[in-house]
């Protein structure tokens, strides 16, 4: 809409408008900028998505939309002390200083403050160099609900250092195919997960060689898994990351222990390179596997593991040559309800 201006100037005087006063306010509602700087002092009402802000290109809006509220509502905006920035429900954005439902996160040590937390509301383990090791008892410490296992290898064990991943462990298989190095379950305990107990699993990791090699990483309920290129039987009900020597990328494998288990290829050709690899779930009906941030969904039924089956952790390398290979780890980290 173009507002109407008249075609003479015309100041008007003290006790009369003039046509310069009413090309002000036309200007004013046309667009024209910096007209005059307004102070409303009245209630002012804009209809549901009438109200807009627009880009500095006039481009594109921001429209402020309302719910169906039943009564008038009050949103007072907090008393600044800087320039801030609104936060919005589910766009990615780096928040501080804010009180959740009564206690205080704590950023500078990821704790909360003044709330009496349940200490067993998540269980949690880690495996991480010792920097001091000389067997395989010794290169790394395991915590937590991972201290159980045991660490194996046939080979000479150590913690070096890599210029990217800092301080790592190194087991290593023996010389013989059919050899294992990594982290063993505890064959004596009920299992560690279940699926009904939202998990996650991450470690960082390399392995020295990828030709008749098998990486694994995840849950079965076999408490030791197979040295071959069938990590999870028929029987067998889990998770399982990585790669046997037939695959030619890192891949995922998913069985309810009814068949064979589904392969997902997780889109990377295996190799010795320095990997993350998370595997994550909640009681619902899906699991999610990270290679590098990169996400595949395992979401058909035969494909997950029951959400009551007793799962245990499993980590290793396996040489199918007779030349030892050596699983090198930054960290390992599981946790539970």
């Amino acid at each position: 809409m173009t507002w109407k201006k008249v075609t003479n100037s015309d100041p008007g005087d003290a006790d009369h408008f003039g046509g310069n006063d009413i090309d002000k306010i036309s200007d004013l509602f046309s667009g024209v900028a910096d007209v005059d700087t307004l102070d409303i002092n009245s209630q002012t009402t804009f209809r549901n998505s009438k109200f807009r802000l627009r880009n500095p290109a006039n481009t594109f809006s921001y429209t402020f939309g309302t719910s169906a509220i039943t009564a008038n509502r009050v949103a007072t905006l907090p008393l600044l002390t800087a320039d801030d920035t609104f936060v919005f429900a589910t766009f990615a954005q780096t928040i501080s200083n804010k009180i959740f439902q009564g206690y205080t996160l704590d950023a500078a040590t990821n704790t909360f403050k003044g709330f009496a937390q349940d200490p067993t509301g998540r269980r949690w383990g880690a495996y991480q160099p010792s920097a001091s090791g000389t067997t395989n008892a010794t290169v790394g410490v395991l915590t937590g609900v991972l201290a159980g296992h045991t660490p194996t290898g046939g080979g000479t064990p150590s913690n070096s250092w890599d210029t990217t991943n800092g301080l790592i462990i190194n087991h290593v298989t023996s010389g013989s195919s059919g050899s294992i190095a990594g982290l063993a379950s505890p064959t004596v305990s009920p299992g560690m997960l279940r699926r009904d107990a939202a998990a996650m699993i991450r470690t960082r990791f390399k392995v020295s060689a990828t030709s008749n090699t098998r990486y694994y990483v995840g849950v079965s309920t076999a408490s030791t898994l197979p040295t071959s290129d069938t990590p999870l039987a028929t029987s067998d009900s889990g998770i399982i990351a990585g790669f046997t020597t037939a695959d030619a990328n890192f891949s995922a494998r998913g069985n309810d222990g009814s068949g064979s288990a589904t392969v997902y290829s997780l889109g990377t050709a295996k190799n010795t390179s320095f990997h993350t690899i998370e595997i994550s779930w909640t009681a619902a009906g899906f699991v999610k596997v990270f290679l590098d941030g990169a996400e595949t969904v395992i979401g058909t039924a035969g494909d997950l593991p029951g959400t009551l089956d007793n799962l245990y952790f499993h980590q290793q390398i396996q040489t199918a040559e007779a030349v030892a290979k050596t699983l090198s780890i930054k960290g390992t980290w599981l946790d539970s309800q």
